[in-house]
């Protein structure tokens, strides 16, 4: 139980991000959570003339949580989140075109626990996906890409051991390479791990200075984030979709320092 509260917290409170100078433009997404009696549904806006439309609600019944949020160069809006279904935390996804939306399961097990999905959309126009995934002994990262119809068979990105890795965010290089960033526990301590995608397959980096690059991209400058709508102002969390930040393009406005973390 200890365990799970302390994954639930960090899923909640914890997504890497990098953000433009061009930040709360000309459409913006803002994606949240919010607890109605017994459920917890997903709602959705869009920024235009510096104000938020009337929301948009996703889910409907649940417990819904940690959205994140990406739209692709033709508008199409990504979404994937949490849903808590008695002893499940099934990971889903939302594909919306206008009023078309596509909803489902990311993966088809009967049974399920995934915790802090993050999202990007590549140059290719193809959605990727990490999260964290509780095994039975510990947790993992997956990825998954969208193949044009539904997702691939999940990977695993951490390298085998036996302690717990969490909280993934997932990022396109300058290159266009998409990078994985999560904490891994080290027996003693949480630290950053970070793995490149290269020959189809996750290279990890053990180099402190491209971890610490990319902390510093990510925590000066979270406070640019704009303000979510009024709506959403009883939310347990929401996520953004900024134009133009290509590295990072599902941004938590609800951060907790990575230091915070890896000092315990």
């Amino acid at each position: 139980m200890k365990r799970f509260c302390g994954v639930l917290l960090c899923q909640v409170f914890i997504c890497l991000s990098v953000i433009s100078s061009c930040f709360a433009g000309e459409g913006s997404y803002a994606a949240w959570s919010v607890a109605e009696e017994a459920e917890i549904n997903i709602f959705y806006s869009v920024l235009h003339d510096n104000q938020w439309s009337n929301p948009a609600q996703l889910t409907m019944g649940g417990s819904n949580v940690t959205p994140a949020i990406t739209v692709d160069s033709d508008g199409t809006v990504w979404m994937v989140w949490v849903d808590f279904i008695d002893e499940n935390r099934f990971l889903k996804y939302a594909k919306i075109q206008g009023n078309d939306i596509v909803q489902g399961r990311v993966l088809d097990a009967p049974t399920e626990r995934s915790y802090s999905p993050s999202i990007i959309v590549d140059r290719s126009h193809t959605p990727w996906i990490a999260w964290s995934s509780y095994t039975g002994t510990k947790e993992d990262i997956l990825f998954s890409r969208w193949n044009g119809t539904s997702w691939d068979a999940p990977k695993q990105v951490n390298p085998e051991n036996k302690l717990p890795d969490i909280t993934p965010t997932i990022g396109l290089g300058l290159d266009g390479r998409p990078w994985i960033s999560w904490l891994s526990f080290n027996g003693d301590r949480y630290e950053t791990s970070v793995a490149y995608w290269s020959n189809n397959r996750w290279d990890s980096t053990k180099s402190t200075t491209v971890k610490n690059n990319i902390q510093q991209k990510t925590m000066g400058r979270k406070a640019k984030l704009p303000q979510l709508p009024v709506q959403a102002k009883n939310r347990l969390m929401g996520s953004f979709f900024i134009p133009g930040s290509e590295e990072i393009q599902s941004i938590s406005d609800r951060p907790l320092p990575l230091t915070t973390l890896e000092g315990k």
